[in-house]
């Protein structure tokens, strides 16, 4: 019963308060938001990019594959989260990764353009106006369905350094899901959040950030979650069907 309550209480919250597209809601600066739409899936795994250590700057050849060594990244992306991540050259179209080292890695305490030193070790896009891709598929027979992260902007060649991150979201047989965009977001900082939640009988597929064209964009503190059970999702809808019939 506790697993039904949780998940309902999740559903109530997406309708009250979440914008939403057919297929998926956003939590864009609304962790309270997001974790109550949750509270009944299951974590996966999540990804900071800690397991490079004190490695230096360094620029790191697409994709960066879960369970895979690549560049500082002695295990690649944790495999846990069955997540890709990539750059991509065509900035929020079509996942296409840039040639050559697509990707920068860089250490805490790295200081780039703006002078600002990152407070974590952080993963972005290399290529000035490209953008960056996280690419999801099952992960311990368990299709992803949410993820919570702080999107990234790194000021290139442009003046401000803050910026804001356009975000699409793709079901994983590639359709459009929706789209937002992150506001104010400030260099290297960590302080903006974005939560995304695809709806059944979707699957998460991809999730583009793009930072514009002066500026580049990542990811980090990445969480990667799983639906609930079916029995609870299920009885959790059929309440919300209810409770929406008797307004």
């Amino acid at each position: 019963m506790r697993s039904v309550r949780a998940a309902l209480a999740g559903l109530l919250w997406i309708a009250a308060t979440a914008p939403a597209h057919a297929g998926v809601v956003f939590f864009v600066d609304d962790e309270p938001g997001f974790a109550a739409a949750t509270a009944s899936h299951v974590l996966l795994g999540s990804e900071d990019w800690s397991s490079a250590g004190a490695a230096p700057a360094a620029i790191v050849s697409d994709p960066v594959l879960p369970g895979v060594a690549n560049g500082p990244f002695p295990n690649g992306v944790a495999a846990a989260t069955g997540m890709t991540v990539q750059s991509n050259s065509l900035g929020g179209e079509a996942a296409t990764p840039a040639p050559g080292g697509g990707l920068f890695y860089a250490p805490a305490g790295f200081t780039g353009v703006s002078g600002n030193a990152q407070p974590s070790n952080q993963l972005s896009s290399n290529v000035t106006g490209s953008s960056f891709d996280l690419l999801f598929a099952a992960a311990a027979g368990a299709a992803p369905s949410a993820i919570a992260l702080s999107p990234m902007f790194y000021r290139i060649t442009g003046d401000s350094s803050t910026g804001t991150i356009a975000v699409q979201v793709f079901a994983s047989g590639g359709a459009l899901l929706g789209e937002t965009s992150v506001p104010d977001v400030a260099d290297v900082s960590e302080s903006s959040f974005l939560g995304v939640v695809v709806t059944a009988p979707d699957a998460l597929g991809r999730i583009n950030l793009w930072a514009g064209a002066t500026a580049v964009a990542g990811a980090d503190n990445v969480d990667v979650y799983a639906a609930p059970e079916p029995g609870a999702a299920a009885a959790a809808a059929v309440a919300l069907a209810a409770l929406r019939g008797a307004r």
